[in-house]
């Protein structure tokens, strides 16, 4: 079984304590990266996950990982915080495909909200690329480990649905065990 992984990449470390602390508090796994570069090097279990990124940090920027990643294939949905954001800022971030762009201070409820809407969507990326490797080799030899994932997939789905309107993590789905 994978769980949700959350992981936050900001430069401050009370701040990637502070969401550290509140992302466990509801019963999801949380890894804190300093800089954009230390996310980038690090090696993160397969799953769903969904990134918590600063805007503004030394070197690479948020804004600047965000395309990097978005160059180097599917990635993972991000969520933004920034305590010197604007709106050409928010826009920008989400017309690249952020999930939430959260100015600094922020409520919990509304990090928590995104977090949830975010693990959401990437169960829905999971499950496409599932469909699309079952379309495009409905007989090969992946076939049985995909029609494994994706029924594992709907019924994490189904249950992500009630999920994302309370405040109780789901479980994830076990796809790295087939």
């Amino acid at each position: 079984e994978n769980p949700e992984w959350v992981y936050v990449v900001d430069d401050d470390l009370s701040v990637r304590e502070a969401l550290s602390s509140l992302i466990r508090s509801v019963g999801l796994r949380v890894e804190t990266y300093p800089s954009a570069a230390a996310f980038l090097e690090a090696e993160r279990p397969p799953g769903v996950a969904c990134l918590i990124l600063d805007v503004r940090m030394p070197g690479l920027s948020g804004l600047e990982l965000q395309c990097r990643m978005a160059q180097s294939g599917p990635s993972i949905p991000i969520i933004f915080i920034t305590g010197h954001g604007d709106i050409p800022m928010a826009v920008r971030a989400i017309k690249a495909g952020a999930v939430e762009f959260l100015a600094k201070p922020f409520r919990d409820d509304d990090l928590l909200a995104a977090i949830r809407n975010a693990l959401a969507q990437d169960v829905q990326q999971h499950a496409s690329r599932v469909v699309h490797m079952v379309a495009s080799e409905p007989f090969g030899n992946d076939a049985d480990r995909a029609y494994a994932q994706l029924a594992a997939l709907h019924g994490w789905h189904t249950s992500c649905r009630r999920w994302k309107n309370s405040s109780r993590p789901c479980t994830g789905p076990p796809w790295s065990s087939q």
